[in-house]
């Protein structure tokens, strides 16, 4: 019963919180933020609710940024069911090479995501997808984060050729850049 009560009430302060939403300024959003990232591992709604309230008059560049690290955390706790609303919402934050940085991270976690639940075919395409603005956006450093987890998927689908081509291509591309913490993943992987 005091679980409820506390439960009750902080949802209660969110749902007050949002509506003076117009009112908070940036440190109080960031206030917010670290308050949802630390009520994660005591009740995920209400860190949720807190979540979306520290977005309010934000740049898109910061919401991406808060997606990216709150989605990471998320994937860090084993928290899945919220991930495909987040993911959705942040894909509606125009992107442009300085926002890349933190879209491509989640692109990225999205892979991941659907690797942990066995959905092998929709982590190759999300890579794909990362893979090409990355291109796009001159990111090497997420060229390689999308072939390796494109190899990882074909490796647990069977397709070890497709596997090899995907590990080969992002070493290749970490031998260029001569990343050698991403060529030491790059020869772990094969």
């Amino acid at each position: 019963m005091h679980n409820f009560r506390q439960t009750h009430f902080v949802l209660l302060l969110a749902a007050f919180l949002l509506m003076f939403a117009t009112q908070i300024k940036a440190e109080n959003s960031d206030s917010l933020f670290n308050n949802a990232i630390r009520l994660l591992k005591v009740d995920l709604d209400s860190s949720v609710i807190l979540f979306q309230s520290s977005l309010l008059n934000r740049n898109d560049s910061t919401k991406l940024r808060l997606y990216d690290d709150y989605i990471g955390e998320l994937l860090y706790m084993g928290e899945l069911e919220n991930l495909d609303h987040l993911f959705r919402a942040s894909q509606i934050i125009p992107i442009d090479r300085q926002s890349f940085r933190y879209h491509g991270s989640i692109l990225d976690h999205k892979s991941e995501y659907f690797k942990m639940q066995s959905k092998f075919d929709s982590c190759i395409l999300t890579a794909e997808q990362l893979y090409n603005q990355a291109e796009l956006y001159k990111y090497s450093d997420y060229q390689i984060s999308a072939l390796l987890e494109m190899g990882g998927a074909y490796e647990s689908l069977g397709f070890y050729p497709k596997a090899l081509d995907a590990y080969f291509k992002a070493l290749g591309i970490a031998e260029k850049d001569n990343e050698k913490q991403r060529i030491g993943s790059c020869y772990q992987s094969l």
